[in-house]
């Protein structure tokens, strides 16, 4: 497999990823690298709600039960990547395996550098840029009505931090959230936002 050099990243929300894909391919005439469980995969195929794996496979391909089962499942909610196993691969045969992504999710895709990356209907955004605008709106919301240091300001930045952790699926639940970006415990930080409605 001959690949170009990858030195950026940017995130693409996993419902936007088969036309991300798309376009990639008519701009560069290669697959989309994608990071599944911290390794970059190569993608052959995004399958997305609606769509049929029979047209590719044939009615009876292993994977046309596979993925047809896979987007059956709540298909609305998820997108699914059928991707190369680098490690399981010989020079002889490529492995392959299909992984789910959640519609919601940011999925972290590889840019090749010596080209513009095509998305000629999509607005993509890095997780930075994400947090610097929900921050930044916060900021002006809470300056507008001259917001104190805690009670609605511990709520707008809960917030934020809550809409990054859900877009890239680092957390589940607010508790989730707390848990991973707060040294207080998640009583603690919810007694600080109650501080609002006194």
């Amino acid at each position: 497999m001959t690949m170009a050099i990858y030195q950026h990243t940017r995130h693409v929300q996993a419902r936007h990823l088969k036309q991300f894909e798309t376009e990639h391919r008519r701009a560069y005439g290669e697959a989309i690298t994608v990071l599944i469980g911290g390794i970059w995969r190569e993608v052959f195929e995004v399958w997305a709600d609606g769509e049929n794996p029979a047209s590719l496979f044939g009615e009876d391909a292993e994977y046309t039960k596979v993925i047809t089962d896979a987007l059956d499942y709540a298909s609305a909610c998820w997108v699914l990547v059928r991707h190369v196993v680098e490690e399981k691969s010989t020079p002889f045969e490529v492995a392959d395996a299909v992984h789910r992504f959640r519609t919601c999710e940011l999925v972290e895709v590889q840019v090749p550098d010596h080209a513009p990356l095509a998305t000629s209907e999509l607005n993509l955004f890095n997780e930075q840029q994400v947090g610097d605008a929900l921050n930044r709106a916060a900021d002006d919301i809470l300056d507008a009505v001259g917001a104190g240091d805690q009670g609605l300001r511990d709520a707008m930045n809960l917030i934020t931090n809550a809409a990054v952790a859900y877009l890239t699926g680092r957390a589940q639940n607010l508790r989730h959230v707390v848990e991973q970006g707060y040294e207080a415990d998640y009583p603690t930080v919810l007694s600080w936002i109650k501080e609002a409605n006194r």
